[in-house]
């Protein structure tokens, strides 16, 4: 009697325990919505080193890629209309090659293609037999709106305008849109120092520099002020470096600053640096 007692304790424990866990597993449930549409996962995803990963070929499709892959070099293949994009497990670069319009077409021209390697944060990888992929990176990459909703653990991407049917949101802020040369008030005029943003356009983590005032001091420095935004997928420290080059392109100074990511949403930041007074351009350092 007491045996079969015991043992009934420990069953009504065991489904206690299972209960419990079941429910924190559905409240911690993360889902991806296309365009306000869920999209569907054989595979729910996860968050591996602060990033949230999916099965590769869900969210391809679900962004229009016809999907190919191949096993021998672990290479992950979307084709979508005239642009490829390739991921490598286990690699953070991918390679975007897009084909170009011959200037006279019907002439015959042999087709040309563009090629750019993008770098992000964690790579593709294989879990318990299943390719996983970065939703943001291959989001951005296919030139997708790609935010966190913390409170809901969703994941909304949203389409660009050109290939939405009606109207939509708006198109996100890229760093073309946001960077300016000059101060926000109309009247000062422009600033001696520009900002390329060709390589803050690889980082997933650091958007949107800008300056807001240079001023030459009594050292013949330049000491600056500056915005700009940096996204951590939960709660964590971006450090962003930046090169200044002067007229003959060559790195005359740099500077720095950590900055802390949270709830993961684009957090703007302000800072200050004094740099060389031979700076001309500034631009986003990208670690090889």
């Amino acid at each position: 009697m007491k045996a079969k007692k015991l043992l009934s304790l420990v069953l009504a424990a065991s489904m206690t325990l299972a209960t419990a866990v079941t429910v924190v597993n559905a409240e911690d449930d993360i889902k991806v919505l296309l365009d306000d549409k869920e999209i569907t996962f054989d595979v729910p995803p996860q968050i591996i080193e602060s990033r949230t990963v999916v099965p590769f070929r869900a969210i391809f499709e679900a962004l229009g890629y016809e999907v190919d892959w191949n096993e021998g070099t672990q290479t992950v293949t979307g084709v979508k209309g005239d642009m490829t994009l390739t991921m490598v497990i286990g690699s953070t670069e991918a390679t975007i090659k897009t084909k170009e319009t011959p200037v006279n077409i019907g002439s015959g021209e042999a087709d040309t293609f563009l090629e750019k390697v993008v770098t992000f944060d964690v790579p593709p990888q294989i879990v318990d037999g299943r390719t996983l992929v970065p939703v943001r990176a291959v989001g951005e990459m296919s030139n997708y709106k790609v935010d966190w909703d913390n409170d809901a653990r969703k994941v909304l991407i949203t389409s660009p305008l050109d290939i939405m049917t009606g109207p939509g949101p708006a198109v996100p802020d890229t760093p073309s849109d946001i960077t300016s040369q000059t101060a926000p008030n109309s009247a000062v005029p422009e600033f001696p120092i520009t900002y390329d943003d060709t390589n803050e356009r690889e980082s997933h983590s650091v958007r949107g520099f800008e300056l807001t005032s240079v001023e030459k001091n009594a050292e013949g420095k330049y000491d600056i002020t500056f915005t700009l935004k940096t996204f951590f997928e939960g709660r964590g420290t971006v450090a962003a470096v930046f090169d200044c080059l002067d007229e003959n392109g060559s790195v005359v100074d740099s500077f720095s600053g950590s900055y802390i990511g949270s709830d993961y949403a684009w957090t703007p930041h302000e800072d200050k640096a004094t740099i060389s007074g031979n700076t001309v351009k500034i631009v986003f350092h990208l670690d090889n």
